[in-house]
């Protein structure tokens, strides 16, 4: 495997995906993306924050989309490594390929997001499902059972703390989102 900087495997690449935090995606987007990204490029975005706020406005040749997994990147990687998935929310802000959806539901199939389930949103619907907890606007599973001789409430897992394993979606949280089928 090749390491290259980020201004080197943009100049090759023809998606690019962007996981750094919100408060550099906007630098590193203006200092090392734009100025290498190839024509026809598309940019895959882990969350919808600097697109949503106009931090980033990409050029209108470029398919923009977003698979924002609905939990951390060490359970992304669990669940996976079990054979499970997290949530997901897909959008496409801009779609000049006619592309952007098969990539974007191809790329959170590949990190088993759709074995738990996707909703399809828009990019400025994704950022209000953060501040509150993601995993808890999305696991709506009760918590398992009390161990015997406990008061109820004590022991297991809370509904929404990320860790459930039967999660499912919530569609009803806004017209924007649509459930799309799991896949395993």
């Amino acid at each position: 495997m090749t390491v290259l900087s980020v201004a080197e495997a943009d100049k090759e690449a023809d998606l690019v995906v962007i996981l750094t935090p919100d408060q550099v995606q906007r630098t590193v987007y203006a200092n090392e993306i734009k100025p290498n990204l190839k024509d026809g490029a598309a940019l895959l975005f882990g969350h919808g924050f600097n697109i949503r706020f106009g931090y980033i406005t990409p050029e209108a040749g470029s398919d923009v989309l977003m698979v924002a997994p609905k939990g951390p990147g060490h359970l992304v990687r669990r669940e996976f490594a079990d054979g499970r998935g997290v949530p997901v929310l897909l959008a496409v802000e801009q779609d000049p390929s006619g592309q952007a959806w098969d990539v974007a539901k191809s790329y959170a199939r590949a990190l088993g997001g759709r074995r738990a389930g996707g909703l399809r949103t828009t990019f400025p619907e994704e950022p209000g499902t953060d501040p509150l907890g993601a995993p808890a606007r999305l696991c709506v599973c009760p918590p398992p059972p009390a161990p015997s001789g406990s008061r109820s409430g004590e022991g297991g897992r809370k509904p929404g703390c990320g860790e459930c394993r039967g999660m499912k979606m919530c569609s009803r949280r806004s017209s924007a989102v649509r459930a799309l089928p799991r896949r395993r």
